[in-house]
């Protein structure tokens, strides 16, 4: 989302520093918590279309438990990602699998990491500023150029919001991207504010079919609670499941 600021600033796409002698912390309106918990409504368009309430758990930095329904309150998928894998249960029939999370996203050749996810879903700043980073100041965003291994994070922070509104995660040697754009701020409490609306437009090349694939992916959260209750992270697989294959 674009804010329209009634001045805008001189200097456009120059660098310029955040920081002083006494604060090295850039000024982000993020999201903070140690336990949240989030019901949204998801839409999937890729090599299937599929629509299904999503409730989410997070612990910070460390597990994302979830739970899929596709309507008429049927679960038909539960989930748990830690630091290094996922864990999900097909309820419909009646398999799991259990997978490394660097290998779950080899398609896309992008690093991802629990913390990560969790910004992405909650709309925080995924890697925080540091004073090397490249910052500019462009029709009305702070607009933060960050690296780290094959990913190069550009992340569109609104003057106004100082919320991240959008962010372009690209690899530097493939062609793969994620376009994510945040909408629909509102306030939690008087502090705190989480956009309503995520978009994620995946473009990538899938390794495993040996095609480009494009994916969209449309969450609207319609309950945030933080730290409001002892939530449970734990999942335990029945007997009768059968491992599936990766």
């Amino acid at each position: 989302m674009c804010i329209a600021c009634a001045v805008l600033l001189t200097g456009c796409n120059k660098n310029f520093t955040l920081f002083n002698s006494t604060n090295d912390k850039f000024n982000l309106n993020d999201l903070k918590y140690e336990n949240i918990a989030i019901k949204s409504k998801m839409k999937y368009k890729g090599d299937d279309n599929l629509k299904f309430t999503a409730n989410i758990r997070m612990r910070k930095d460390s597990a994302i438990w979830f739970s899929l329904s596709p309507g008429l309150g049927i679960e038909a998928a539960r989930g748990l990602i830690d630091s290094d894998s996922i864990l999900l249960l097909d309820k419909i029939h009646k398999e799991y699998t259990h997978r490394n999370l660097e290998n779950l996203f080899k398609g896309f050749n992008f690093d991802f990491q629990i913390g990560m996810i969790e910004s992405i879903i909650v709309g925080n700043l995924v890697w925080p500023v540091k004073k090397n980073n490249q910052v500019t100041k462009r029709n009305g965003y702070y607009v933060i150029t960050q690296e780290q291994g094959d990913l190069r994070l550009i992340s569109y922070v609104g003057f106004k919001t100082m919320k991240l509104e959008r962010l372009e995660a690209q690899s530097i040697n493939t062609p793969n991207r994620l376009d994510i754009s945040y909408d629909n701020f509102e306030k939690l409490d008087s502090l705190m504010v989480y956009p309503k609306k995520v978009e994620i437009n995946a473009d990538y090349f899938d390794t495993k079919y040996q095609k480009k694939k494009i994916a969209n992916i449309t969450i609207n959260h319609v309950k945030v609670e933080i730290d409001q209750n002892n939530y449970n992270y734990s999942i335990s697989i029945p007997s009768k499941y059968a491992r599936k294959k990766n």
